[in-house]
């Protein structure tokens, strides 16, 4: 559910983005009349005025966009963070301490399996030296007996 809404958002964003100061083209029919646009015709004015060419055109800032396009890629840039603010951010701060949890619990279980098999090793290791002392005292009664049985004959 949040997937599809973060998505949606996105896809959102996106559209205003590319599609938000785009204006569809038109095909201009020529009746014999140029229309022109505002620049063209204060152009005219100052080069009627007598003045130069270099006058006439200022050229654009090559690094600042259009007006437009920073408005809407403001806009745009608010809408995805706040989306990511609000869907995005949780999501992974909810899964960064899930998985802090997990190592934790894994850290834990593998301390207590730690101490698990150190007490099995313990006992293990008193139960083979209790084997050994058995398996000494056995063959120490048994030269005894052996002793004992030359004696005797």
């Amino acid at each position: 559910m949040r997937f599809r809404k973060l998505a949606a958002g996105v896809l959102l964003a996106g559209a205003l983005a590319l599609g938000g100061g785009v204006t569809p083209a038109f095909a201009q029919e020529d009746h014999g009349e140029v229309e022109l646009d505002h620049a063209t015709e204060e152009c005219i004015h100052i080069l009627e005025e007598g003045g130069t060419p270099e006058q006439c055109h200022e050229a654009p800032n090559p690094i600042l966009p259009a007006t437009n396009e920073l408005v809407f890629g403001a806009l745009s840039f608010g809408l995805l963070f706040f989306l990511m603010y609000k869907f995005a951010y949780p999501a992974v701060a909810k899964g960064m301490q899930a998985r802090t949890d997990r190592i934790r619990e894994n850290l834990d279980d593998a301390e207590r399996v730690k101490t698990e098999a150190q007490t099995i090793l313990a006992e293990y290791q008193r139960q083979l030296a209790d084997a050994r002392s058995e398996a000494n005292r056995i063959i120490e009664e048994a030269r005894q007996t052996a002793d004992q049985l030359r004696r005797d004959l």
